[in-house]
């Protein structure tokens, strides 16, 4: 096993959450981050958090100008590439690039850390055409440097998982209350990752 590509921590952040020993037990601080950045971009925020390339997305005709790919922050380098209906549309990303009315689709941010978000076309994506999905995308979206409280959250979750597996529980925890005893699963989201990062769950738009 490896960490994955979506992995929002390190080995060994999370070897000195546990205490362990560098190169103890690799492949359980392996599996432990991989399930927690999981369930983290799954459960939690839903939507990617660390940066990845989409290639020929085929994404719907849509009316609004305004188009939300799957992942955010949008990277510019190297330049998205987008067809409608097959051909190509200029991208403006930057002031540098000059008049953006020059340009078919604008790389447009928003208002917090997950900017630049969006793609603008001014005559909308298509929706008046046959094709019910004309837009061809690839792009890189994601963080590049994973933000501080999302490697937080993952290590909280991640050491849960790790002591739970490693005490024999199989994900699943026993609490004991004054009314009797329970078990719950470890995929219920920990209170201190709720607090992190539960207020950057992905609302529609």
């Amino acid at each position: 096993m490896a960490l994955s590509t979506i992995a929002l921590a390190s080995i060994a952040q999370l070897e000195a959450v546990l205490k362990l020993a560098g190169g103890q037990d690799t492949a359980g601080c392996e599996e432990a981050i991989n399930r927690a950045s999981e369930l983290i971009e799954r459960d939690v925020v839903s939507r990617p958090i660390k940066s990845r390339i989409y290639t020929n997305l085929r994404l719907p005709a849509q009316r609004s100008p305004v188009l939300f790919p799957p992942a955010a922050p949008i990277g510019v380098s190297p330049l998205p590439i987008i067809k409608l209906f097959g051909v190509a549309q200029t991208v403006w990303k930057a002031e540098a690039d000059g008049a953006r009315e020059g340009f078919d689709v604008w790389v447009e941010t928003g208002p917090d850390e997950w900017a630049p978000n969006h793609f603008y076309r001014r005559a909308g994506w298509g929706w008046s055409g046959s094709d019910l999905k004309p837009i061809l995308l690839t792009y890189t979206g994601g963080f590049t440097a994973v933000p501080e409280r999302y490697q937080l959250a993952c290590l909280e979750w991640a050491q849960e998982l790790y002591r739970l597996k490693t005490q024999g529980t199989q994900g699943m925890e026993t609490i004991t209350t004054p009314t009797g005893t329970f078990t719950k699963s470890a995929r219920a989201v920990p209170p201190r990752v709720e607090q992190l990062i539960g207020a950057d769950r992905l609302v529609s738009v």
